[in-house]
């Protein structure tokens, strides 16, 4: 009981068309049966959107442990709820994973069962993850502008529609999407720190990749003078995803950057930049379940631990599956500032 004092288990009913509620009383039984006394833990059911996070906020500082059991919106609300704390009064986060899409869940190791879930917490293996911030909004896994966030609010909506969920619903909203909405849109940015691609080597990959064309847009600087002194770096082009990942996947697994490291200080970044068409885009989509897109020159992957980013129209965004608003966005790395439960 030490490693955690009291547990606040918070749980999303609704999470999963509903069975977040089953989930919670099975939750419950597995802490009963580990700890034998329900005095372990509390158990509390979030009522609408929002309510996870001032619960987060707000837990007594007997609780060292808030153990999030629901989908990636859930995690999202509570780990907002968490930074808003002082760092020393953070509880250790874990993870049950009850969502259509569970990416942190998957970034953590956590089993999609229930009752392995529980035994993995219970474990207490704990690491210090990042956390990034968009425009004052804290996320833990991804944010995304333009197709891949339209693709996840997209699926979103179909889920809420049909009662369905799983990788077959992005799937499906991601083929409708490249089919009658393959948009992209300009962007103008700074990064601060990182590298990018991973260094020559992976430079001198995608120079053989199977798309032969001109380089991407974005390694332009924004003028045509000398490139920024320092670790600062403006950028500019066109593209149609703007993936800035603290995790490596999102939409349900799809390792949009592959070599994302949670606890590296850094966010990794992904680029698509046209001319793609809709097939083209389609096969880079699917290859993306590997993470075997970024073999393609169109595809550009960069890090750095900050960026500002503007576009030139609002599009469509999205924080761990939540909508953002805006078209300019700051984006800053809180390195290490959450105590996490690892599977």
């Amino acid at each position: 009981m030490n490693r955690f004092r009291r547990i606040a288990v918070v749980v999303n009913p609704a999470a999963r068309n509903g069975a977040g509620a089953q989930a919670a009383s099975r939750v419950e039984e597995e802490l009963l049966r580990a700890f034998g006394t329900p005095d372990a833990f509390d158990v509390m059911l979030t009522a609408g959107p929002g309510h996870a996070a001032d619960i987060a906020e707000h837990l007594h500082q007997a609780y060292g442990t808030v153990l999030a059991v629901g989908g990636d919106g859930l995690v999202h609300e509570v780990a907002g709820g968490l930074m808003r704390r002082d760092e020393a009064a953070r509880p250790m986060l874990g993870v049950i994973p009850m969502g259509s899409g569970d990416d942190y869940a998957a970034t953590l190791g956590m089993s999609s069962r229930i009752e392995r879930a529980v035994a993995q917490v219970l474990e207490c293996n704990t690491r210090l993850l990042d956390v990034g911030c968009v425009n004052g909004e804290f996320f833990v896994e991804t944010l995304s502008f333009g197709l891949d966030a339209a693709i996840a609010l997209d699926t979103v909506e179909r889920r809420r529609r049909t009662g369905r969920t799983g990788t077959l619903l992005y799937l499906e909203s991601g083929i409708d999407q490249m089919l009658h909405h393959l948009e992209s849109a300009r962007y103008e940015a700074e990064l601060e720190g990182g590298e990018g691609a991973f260094g020559d080597e992976a430079a001198a990959g995608n120079a053989a990749a199977p798309d032969d064309g001109p380089a991407p847009a974005s390694a332009t600087a924004l003028d045509d003078g000398p490139a920024p002194a320092g670790p600062t770096r403006a950028i500019s082009g066109e593209s149609y995803i703007f993936a800035v990942q603290i995790g490596p996947t999102y939409g349900g697994r799809f390792k949009v950057c592959p070599q994302a490291d949670p606890a590296d200080g850094l966010f990794d970044i992904c680029l698509a930049h046209p001319p793609l068409n809709s097939l083209s885009a389609m096969v880079i989509f699917l290859l993306a379940k590997g993470g075997h897109h970024v073999r393609f020159r169109r595809i550009e992957q960069l890090r750095a631990r900050r960026l500002e980013v503007t576009f030139d129209r609002p599009l469509a965004a999205q924080a761990d599956g939540e909508r953002v608003l805006g078209t300019r966005f700051c984006v800053d790395m809180v390195p290490r500032a959450l105590k996490v439960l690892m599977g």
